[in-house]
């Protein structure tokens, strides 16, 4: 079953937010595309869970870009107290790495990238007309060209694992969430590694 990144990180927040809830904890949101959209200060109850849910689940940003750089200074500036702040992105992004490293030095920040399996490695359909569902620009790419195909996966390996780099180096915890599979695990076993540090 594929879901949208959209719909997955959808998934997420209510998963993490009814978590959240049920450990008497507040839930917030900021929604971000180029620039931050819409914050929901962190308040207590479901209703709270719900309207973050929907929120993600029906924007329409005018610029549809990503800007983890513009979310982490506005999170810097509008959370005052210590918090934990989950970071659900594809991180297909640059020059994010100061903002975020601020952020994660300030709160205690998570990294849930988005992970579409067809990123990883593309199948052998012919020629295919990929669109950036950002800028709109698309590109013809033959995937019947195994080198195309490899060069395509190395790059998305290269990107990864410098991304995993960066969150190692700036304490920021992290686990790949597919759109394909089951992603529960994961998430269990890095909640469990927290729990085992702070003991």
């Amino acid at each position: 079953d594929f879901l949208t990144k959209r719909e997955r990180a959808a998934e997420l927040a209510a998963l993490l937010g009814f978590s959240a809830r049920y450990n008497g904890d507040k839930v917030g949101l900021l929604l971000f595309a180029k620039e931050p959209i819409l914050y929901l200060p962190p308040a207590k109850g479901g209703k709270a869970v719900l309207r973050a849910v929907r929120e993600i689940l029906t924007a329409k940003p005018a610029d549809p870009g990503t800007s983890i750089a513009e979310a982490s200074k506005f999170l810097l500036q509008s959370l005052k107290r210590k918090g934990l702040v989950f970071m659900i992105s594809d991180f297909i992004d640059w020059g994010f790495e100061k903002p975020l490293g601020s952020l994660a030095q300030r709160h205690d920040v998570i990294a849930l990238p988005l992970i579409d399996p067809l990123e990883k490695s593309i199948p052998d359909v012919g020629k295919v007309y990929l669109r950036d569902p950002e800028t709109g620009q698309e590109i013809l790419v033959n995937t019947s060209n195994n080198n195309t195909r490899m060069g395509l996966a190395k790059l998305s390996k290269r990107y990864r694992e410098g991304l995993d780099a960066f969150f190692k180096k700036h304490g920021i915890d992290s686990t790949p969430i597919s759109t394909r599979d089951d992603y529960l695990a994961g998430l269990h076993q890095l909640f469990q590694r927290r729990a085992h540090r702070r003991n």
